[in-house]
């Protein structure tokens, strides 16, 4: 499997966070940042997995509707739905609508709806949602940046939506997450 660089840095985040969060052990208040971490994880390194029969490749078909219920299989991305995605990454604090989106990549709106939630599982504009919520939450763990300050640098107006948004994704409010960050691993006494 081979991951572009920009995504193998964001997944190696991803993985150093969890490592630090199951060190010693798993306390439950830890239990669903660390699932929402794996689960990032899975999100980013499933679509560039290719299934193996035999000793021989085979192509990855079908989706919800394929003969597999339950068994969402990821097609190869479209090219207007890698593209979506890079504009997405490139450039969060930008303010976009599926409509822009979708006549960047010469698609109809539903059209591109359809080809990215194929690709990437979600809608163009939950998969920015998400994107955002990852680097608030990257920014919460390596700064001192106010909750205001990183939602206005992940493209977020309002601090209450940004906290909205990332308490809705993350399962606890940023200043709840930035403070878990804190929590003494199990078996730590306070000096």
């Amino acid at each position: 499997m081979r991951v572009s660089e920009s995504r193998n840095e964001r997944i190696g985040s991803w993985l150093d966070e969890l490592v630090f969060l199951s060190a010693e052990g798993l306390p439950s208040a830890r239990f669903y940042r660390a699932q929402s971490i794996l689960f990032s994880v899975l999100h980013a390194v499933v679509p560039d997995l290719t299934l193996i029969q035999h000793g021989e490749r085979v192509a990855q078909r079908g989706g919800a509707h394929s003969g597999n219920a339950g068994v969402r299989m990821h097609l190869p991305y479209r090219t207007e739905a890698r593209l979506v995605a890079e504009l997405l990454r490139d450039d969060l604090r930008r303010r976009r609508t599926l409509d822009e989106l979708a006549r960047t990549v010469h698609l109809s709106p539903s059209q591109l709806n359809r080809v990215f939630v194929q690709a990437f599982g979600r809608p163009p504009i939950a998969y920015l949602t998400m994107l955002r919520v990852e680097r608030m939450a990257l920014l919460l763990r390596t700064t001192d940046l106010t909750v205001s300050a990183i939602a206005a640098e992940v493209g977020w107006g309002s601090a209450d939506f940004a906290a909205r948004q990332f308490r809705r994704s993350q399962g606890v409010s940023p200043t709840r997450y930035r403070a878990g960050l804190d929590l003494p691993a199990l078996g730590d006494t306070p000096d």
